[in-house]
């Protein structure tokens, strides 16, 4: 009766045993995977100054439907997490947007980048509130050397008075600006190319001023002034080959404590200028 007791408790103590093993096994092999983490963009990564851009990171794992134990949870330099939006936000400059239904995965966004944000940043894998792998990228800004800026379409000269065309650039660009005027030559007695853009004197005739910014590389952006005299009655004169568009406008005094609208193609040639630099 003995031995028929212990035989009969060896095949329950066996299973537990056995269930005991497994999920030791079936632990272990969560950890294993859990190591499957990645983020796309690599380990560091290079952002120019006022971009707008996301680093993705993801596990290779997969969760089942209606079941989500593995969670990316991206955190700030300071370990604290990033708020999960449902998605874009433009009020938010840094943010994480989250998919946790099959495969666990956050992006990482960030808008108008710059020193304030540069740091390292951890992608975190949890498993049912347990911390389980992690990857690192570190952001780092880039500032160009120079950029270029917008100049006013058109600028009101009074007779005889004296302006100053700002050069488009801020910083230090590889060769200087190029003025030009249009249907003709500058002057020396009456425009003059200083560091700070471009001098007119005792300003008679209307005209179109152009200048050429190099963003390296042979390419070159260039803009266009439409400057107007202002006569002693208070009439405008515009030149004859002045687009309507500069001439649409009230055309106001030049006020250098008064920013002008960033055009497309100022960003494009800013653009332009970063990726030549970075990649140089």
């Amino acid at each position: 009766m003995g031995v028929r007791d212990k035989k009969g408790l060896a095949v329950p103590l066996l299973f537990v045993l056995v269930r005991l093993v497994l999920a030791q096994a079936a632990r272990v092999s969560d950890y294993g995977v859990s190591t499957k983490l990645h983020i796309v963009n690599g380990t560091e990564s290079i952002v120019r100054e006022g971009e707008s851009n996301f680093v993705f990171c993801y596990a290779g794992v997969r969760n089942l439907r209606g079941r989500a134990p593995y969670t990316v949870v991206w955190t700030d330099p300071w370990g604290r997490p990033l708020l999960p939006l449902p998605g874009i936000s433009l009020n938010a400059r840094l943010f994480s947007v989250r998919e946790n239904e099959l495969r666990p995965n956050a992006y990482m966004v960030f808008q108008m980048f710059d020193e304030d944000l540069e740091g390292v940043y951890t992608c975190n894998l949890v498993f049912k509130n347990r911390l389980v792998s992690l990857r690192r990228i570190r952001l780092k800004m880039f500032r160009p050397s120079y950029r270029v800026v917008t100049l006013a379409p058109c600028l009101a000269v009074q007779e005889g008075g004296s302006a100053l065309l700002p050069a488009p650039v801020v910083g230090s660009p590889p060769a200087p600006p190029v003025w030009s005027k249009a249907g003709g030559s500058l002057d020396p007695s009456e425009a003059q190319v200083v560091q700070a853009g471009l001098v007119l004197h005792a300003v008679q005739e209307p005209g179109v001023y152009r200048v050429q910014v190099p963003l390296g590389g042979g390419l070159v952006h260039q803009q266009e002034t439409v400057v107007a005299v202002v006569r002693i009655d208070g009439r405008k004169d515009f030149p004859s080959d002045a687009t309507s568009a500069a001439t649409a406008g009230p055309c106001p005094p030049w006020d250098a404590t008064k920013p002008t609208e960033r055009s497309d193609s100022v960003s494009v040639a800013n653009d332009v200028i970063a990726d030549i630099q970075m990649h140089s």
